[in-house]
């Protein structure tokens, strides 16, 4: 009977030290952090919540600045005090650079641009507005306005004010007159000098734009000495000599001939 009191005994310790041990048991797991838990329960769920691969946040993720995000998006402050959010399209409204997948927001636009526009300028006599970027996104260019009085450019953002040089012009096809560009003359147009001339020949004894250079003895480019009309170069009219050209008794019998007894 005693042997029997004393199992007993021995029994009942037993099965209360087990009940102390899974009570001290339940409090422990009441004292774990659970901050590294996941809003589910499970450690690897709440890692995901916070953030993509490698660390990195995903969509939604708060943020402190666009560094804290995705390579593909930006940390937007006005939402929830810092959200991280896919980069913006082309033609997308914006504030800073970093809000557009293209990279680029121009202050004065206020929408994400595929690229840096050009800045205005002159160029070739024509002053060039800047571009802007339209709706989609996109370039376009500005408002095109070519120098006046048909002038060059004076340096790299104005037009030039008047001429001094046929090069102070706009175009090849003009020369400059008195400090304005006028347009080279058509053969037959009274000219000074060569630079004068479409053609670039003004021979000196004629004082009109010629179709070639008319420099051979006995031809001319004046109507009034070959006959023909002016402009163009021709020979002149048989025996005369009206630029003295043969000398002496003779004249004039065909290009670069001179014979005869007197004109």
């Amino acid at each position: 009977m005693v042997v029997r009191a004393r199992g007993l005994v021995t029994s009942g310790v037993a099965a209360g030290l087990g009940l102390v041990a899974a009570v001290i048991g339940c409090q422990l797991l009441a004292k774990v952090d659970r901050s590294v838990l996941g809003p589910g329960g499970g450690g690897s769920g709440g890692g995901a919540a916070r953030g993509g691969a490698g660390g990195t946040p995903s969509g939604g993720a708060s943020c402190g600045s666009s560094s804290d995000c995705g390579a593909s998006q930006f940390c937007d402050p006005s939402v929830a005090g810092g959200t991280c959010l896919s980069r913006k399209g082309n033609g997308e409204p914006c504030v800073r650079a970093d809000e557009c997948a293209s990279g680029h927001c121009p202050e004065d636009e206020g929408v994400c641009c595929a690229a840096v526009c050009a800045a205005g300028g002159c160029v070739a006599g024509v002053l060039h507005e800047p571009e802007h970027c339209d709706g989609s996104g996109q370039c376009a260019p500005g408002t095109e306005t070519p120098c006046p009085g048909g002038l060059g450019c004076l340096d790299a953002v104005s037009c030039r004010a008047s001429c001094a040089l046929d090069g102070d012009c706009a175009s090849a096809a003009a020369h400059c007159e008195a400090g304005a560009c006028v347009p080279d003359l058509p053969n037959g147009g009274a000219c000074d000098e060569a630079s004068d001339c479409a053609s670039g020949s003004c021979p000196a004894d004629d004082g009109v734009c010629c179709d070639t250079t008319c420099a051979d003895k006995c031809e001319a480019c004046l109507g009034s000495k070959t006959g023909g009309a002016d402009g163009a170069c021709a020979a002149v009219a048989l025996d005369t000599d009206p630029d003295g050209d043969c000398g002496g008794d003779k004249c004039c019998r065909g290009i670069g001939t001179c014979g005869g007894h007197g004109c």
